[in-house]
């Protein structure tokens, strides 16, 4: 009961100051467990004038801060998926609140894929779920490749290739002569391609993340 007080204490303050930030979209939370709340007040009262709101929250001051997808450092977000997994891209879309962005996989008779994306990047922040993985390790990684390359051309401002299985990533050193390092050569493919950063789960070897220069986000 003390601590519903104290809550409920701390949420009338906030909201004495939410009335009063007007149309600044700028508030700073009394305590840092009230940051959640006024994250979420601030961008539902920013959306009543605009639907293209996200929410920055400043860890050091609580300071939470509507901002329009203009405001973004590196644009909008964009979310695209290739075919290895396209469950998981619709429920990261989903908790993220954002939709799918159009993107068609297909294949000539040649057996060569194609790609083609059906809405603009042009400054955007791209983000492409595609794992390397069974049972076509192989063809996920082509259709991964050649999507990069297609969001660089037509003017990404960042891509991040969410990565859950890393393929190859077992071949991480030359254990026996004459044998190669693929998991650095997929590595420098993903850079070459147009990746800016990598997130994975629960890479094979850490000492990958120090194969190129570019960041690898090895999540647990």
């Amino acid at each position: 009961l003390k601590r519903e007080a104290m809550f409920r204490a701390s949420f009338a303050r906030f909201a004495s100051h939410v009335g009063a930030w007007g149309r600044q979209r700028l508030f700073v939370a009394p305590t840092a467990g009230m940051v959640g709340v006024g994250a979420l007040l601030a961008l539902y009262s920013s959306r009543e004038e605009r639907s293209d709101c996200a929410v920055a929250v400043n860890p050091r001051n609580c300071a939470v801060r509507v901002i329009t997808t203009e405001e973004l450092p590196h644009g909008a977000i964009r979310l695209f998926t290739g075919t290895a997994h396209p469950q998981l891209a619709e429920q990261i879309a989903s908790e993220l609140g954002v939709g799918l962005s159009g993107c068609t996989t297909s294949t000539f008779k040649n057996g060569e894929t194609g790609i083609l994306v059906h809405e603009s990047v042009r400054d955007c922040d791209v983000f492409i779920v595609q794992p390397t993985c069974n049972p076509k390790p192989n063809d996920y990684l082509m259709e991964l490749l050649i999507m990069m390359d297609a969001m660089r051309r037509g003017g990404a401002a960042r891509i991040t290739a969410v990565v859950p299985l890393f393929g190859y990533a077992r071949q991480d050193k030359k254990d026996q002569s004459r044998a190669p390092i693929t998991a650095k050569l997929v590595a420098d493919m993903l850079r070459l391609a147009g990746a800016d950063r990598v997130i994975t789960v629960d890479l094979h070897a850490s000492q990958i993340q120090g194969f190129v220069t570019y960041p690898i986000d090895n999540l647990y």
